[in-house]
């Protein structure tokens, strides 16, 4: 059996990481997603290249990061409680500095991660953001305009703060 501990793979720290900030249940659709959003965000933000993430209808997927999610709920990974280092912690933090409230919210994963995937990883000048906007109005109506701003604004001063 798989357990969690400082020795482990860059792809491993993802998966340990979101086991500290929500139970892994993959049961229904949503929770899928949610987790496939929030590998998304904790990569970026703790710097790992594990997963390679792709577009797709509901924003960043990596059919990778689903494999492994599905192959350590099989093994009872998630079950166990481990302990991350200072790093993971301060990721941790950060991505709930990000998300506040809506941390366990799947649609404001979706929206989050979309928007960073978007971003490029990089600042966004006034023309990349309407362009943005405009995408995510496209692809994703189901957000309602205000809320894509305040996301996009946030996520904006968010990277500047963290020089990511």
């Amino acid at each position: 059996m798989i357990v969690f501990n400082s020795k482990m793979s860059n792809w491993d720290t993802v998966l340990l990481i979101m086991s500290n900030v929500r139970d892994i249940q993959l049961d229904h659709f949503n929770d899928r997603m949610y987790f496939q959003k929030l590998g998304y965000l904790v990569q970026q933000i703790h710097h790992e290249n594990s997963y390679d993430f792709s577009w797709y209808v509901r924003g960043p997927y990596s059919s990778a990061l689903a494999s492994s999610l599905f192959l350590h709920e099989e093994k009872g990974t998630y079950k166990k409680s481990s302990k991350l280092s200072e790093s993971e912690i301060e990721t941790k933090n950060k991505i709930s500095e990000l998300l506040g409230k809506q941390i366990k919210n799947p649609y404001s994963l979706e929206l989050y991660a979309s928007l960073w995937y978007l971003m490029s990883g990089k600042r966004i000048s006034a023309k990349e953001n309407d362009e943005i906007i405009r995408i995510m109005r496209k692809e994703k109506p189901h957000f309602q305009l205000k809320d894509i701003e305040h996301a996009l604004e946030k996520i904006s001063k968010f990277r500047q703060k963290y020089s990511i």
